[in-house]
């Protein structure tokens, strides 16, 4: 059963990701996941979801009424063994609908190239990187042919280089709170030096937030850290 049976001729199956960053294929899952589309999963390599699908008929409830109108006397000779009613349940019987039922929902549906959640992904790209520091990161996307109705999409990153913390300073209009806060600023998740990371200025809220509060300062919001 071709693998492309389903896709439509102006359409794409989506074969596989390839994310290059700084020229070098990446293949750590935390990255390969910030892609929107993943193609039709495999078992042992092969694309069993995907084939299952497409062996299902597409509308098994229309072939059993052009089987049934096929020939002037099928209908009457069904008629003599079953009532008109069960000559239509039989229609949506397992044998005649349900199986194909069943391996359409068992089954996957062939995951069609988007160009729209490829952006999505490219932009989930760009600001995985600049969280880490690789503000003035670069990303592109192309989509590839790799044969009848298949294609890839490959990204390329160009981090560019990391920033870091060059300087910190605070202010803190409440007297109380800077007192509070000299006591614990030496555990400080943002330190001079290190390479700019997003995940640890959110750090750094949530534990100043959470000190302020067991030390009385009941009534902090996390949104009070600029």
């Amino acid at each position: 059963c071709s693998l492309v049976k389903r896709v439509p001729q102006s359409e794409k199956l989506l074969t596989k990701n390839e994310i290059f960053v700084n020229d070098e294929l990446n293949k750590e899952d935390r990255i390969n996941n910030l892609v929107v589309q993943q193609p039709n999963t495999k078992f042992l390599n092969y694309q069993f979801g995907l084939t299952l699908y497409n062996l299902a008929k597409p509308n098994p409830d229309s072939s059993y009424q052009a089987w049934l109108n096929k020939k002037p006397n099928r209908i009457k000779n069904l008629n003599r063994f079953l009532s008109a009613k069960q000559v239509n349940r039989l229609g949506k019987s397992f044998f005649v609908s349900g199986l194909s039922n069943f391996m359409k929902e068992t089954g996957e549906a062939p995951v069609l190239i988007d160009e729209k959640k490829a952006e999505r992904s490219k932009e989930r790209l760009s600001g995985f990187y600049y969280n880490n520091g690789f503000i003035r990161n670069k990303v592109t996307m192309s989509i590839d042919s790799v044969g009848d109705r298949k294609g890839k999409i490959v990204y390329k990153v160009v981090t560019g280089k990391p920033y870091f913390i060059d300087t910190i300073f605070k202010f803190i209009e409440t007297p109380v709170v800077d007192s509070l806060y000299s006591l614990e600023e030496k555990n400080s998740f943002i330190r001079k030096g290190d390479q700019y990371n997003y995940t640890n200025f959110d750090i750094e809220r949530k534990r100043i937030t959470q000190y302020l509060r067991n030390n009385g300062v009941y009534h902090f919001q996390e949104s009070n850290v600029k």
